[in-house]
């Protein structure tokens, strides 16, 4: 008998219809779309630009070791801030076993 991989579950998700990517990419971007506040630089500007967004899902359903690489210091922070507000999710599963799940993605802000 053999073991389907199932991806962490986003909050909300649990009963979806559609694949559960699908929901968790739409309820990610739904929440970056309202906590994502556009930064300022030291002369009050705003700042946008790109970052690639690294974390991961732990096997208790908690994000950890948040990173994020880009050119602008003031969006990479921003990044992480609304990363650190993810709500807790199902964790992955392999085996039958929760396991941690690494993600990276690009973002435009």
């Amino acid at each position: 008998m053999s073991t389907k991989d199932i991806a962490p579950v986003w909050p909300g998700c649990e009963k979806d219809t559609a694949p559960s990517k699908d929901c968790f990419n739409k309820m990610l971007n739904q929440h970056i779309k309202k906590n994502f506040k556009y930064p300022k630089n030291s002369k009050g500007e705003v700042v946008r630009g790109r970052t690639v967004l690294a974390f991961c899902i732990d096997e208790e359903g908690k994000i950890k070791d948040i990173k994020a690489e880009g050119p602008h210091k003031e969006i990479n922070e921003e990044a992480i801030r609304i990363t650190k507000l993810f709500p807790q999710m199902k964790p992955g599963i392999r085996g039958g076993n929760p396991v941690s799940i690494n993600y990276k993605m690009p973002f435009n802000f």
